[in-house]
């Protein structure tokens, strides 16, 4: 008997949506263990508690999604350099590898199956006022931008097109050092970037890019970006099939006697559409009950309020 792996889909919830109330808030963190409680109430506002929270529980939602798991049949851990990945005793995780990562009011989450994946939220409008100008703002991280990407951010002509190709390139470092797995600790001048647009205008960009890393191309890197708004920007990398140059090594032997597991391999593509997700989507059959119970509850408290309210 086989079981049929999804391996490759891109998710993004909206948190602006998402409008819990404290019994709520509360109910979702005793889904979490101890130390990913401890990350989101460590956040003094609600809105970066919320972001927190929905990292942490779409994560668990696409391992059990991806393996047709529970919670209790896999372990969340983190490189030294803060990258999660799953590893597990029960399930065959091999090389499977997923990354999230959460900008304005977006969280998001993309696994694939084979190759390291990396994958970044931008929020283009994010930016200092002082400067004056996009020449002046992008002129001043040398340390971050090579030459030739600095260029090519000022041959454009609009001001919010130089913004805009920054950002773009900004995201793509990010998203290569989250595929790599080493962290900011990295030179951001490794990696070069030429950003090829299909679309670039107010309300819409997409694109690919392609890398050069120390001077040298590297075809087998393929990065796109895409608009999940007007406002953000997800940017996609996928590495080299996974290997030595990786620190993290989230792949086991399968245990002998486990089920044989057929991966379904999606078409090869430059850009996978990301897919909504809502509360529900993310929370397992048992939990969904108790949520929809909860406010059911709440609901019937805010309409006796209402009526005592009323007969006052």
């Amino acid at each position: 008997m086989s079981s049929k792996v999804n391996t490759h889909q891109h998710w993004y919830f909206d948190a602006n949506i998402f409008q819990p109330s404290a019994a709520q808030m509360k109910f979702l963190l005793t889904l979490l263990p101890d130390v990913d409680q401890a990350k989101v109430i460590k956040y003094r506002s609600l809105k970066d508690q919320k972001l927190s929270l929905i990292s942490a529980l779409i994560q668990r939602a696409k391992i059990r999604e991806t393996f047709t798991c529970s919670n209790e049949d896999f372990t969340i851990k983190r490189t030294s350099h803060n990258k999660p990945f799953a590893t597990s005793e029960n399930v065959p995780i091999l090389q499977w590898n997923y990354n999230v990562s959460h900008h304005g009011s977006y969280v998001t989450i993309l696994s694939d199956h084979s190759r390291p994946i990396g994958v970044d939220l931008v929020q283009r409008s994010v930016r200092k006022s002082w400067k004056g100008s996009a020449s002046k703002y992008i002129s001043q991280f040398t340390s971050q931008l090579t030459f030739a990407e600095r260029q090519a951010c000022s041959n454009h002509t609009c001001e919010w097109e130089q913004y805009t190709h920054f950002f773009v390139i900004w995201s793509l470092k990010e998203a290569y050092i989250k595929t790599v797995g080493k962290g900011l600790s990295m030179d951001l001048l490794s990696p070069s970037f030429q950003v090829q647009f299909q679309k670039l205008s107010s309300e819409n960009v997409t694109g690919t890019a392609s890398v050069k890393i120390d001077g040298c191309e590297r075809p087998d890197w393929e990065f796109s970006f895409s608009s999940l708004d007007a406002q953000h920007v997800v940017t996609v990398a996928k590495g080299p099939i996974l290997g030595g140059e990786y620190e993290y090594k989230c792949y086991k032997k399968e245990p002998e006697g486990m089920e044989e597991v057929e991966v379904v391999r999606e078409i090869d593509r430059e850009e996978v559409q990301p897919t909504q997700v809502q509360l529900l989507d993310i929370l397992s059959p048992a939990d969904q009950v108790i949520w929809n119970k909860l406010e059911e509850c709440e609901r019937s408290a805010a309409a006796g309020h209402l009526l005592v309210t009323a007969a006052q």
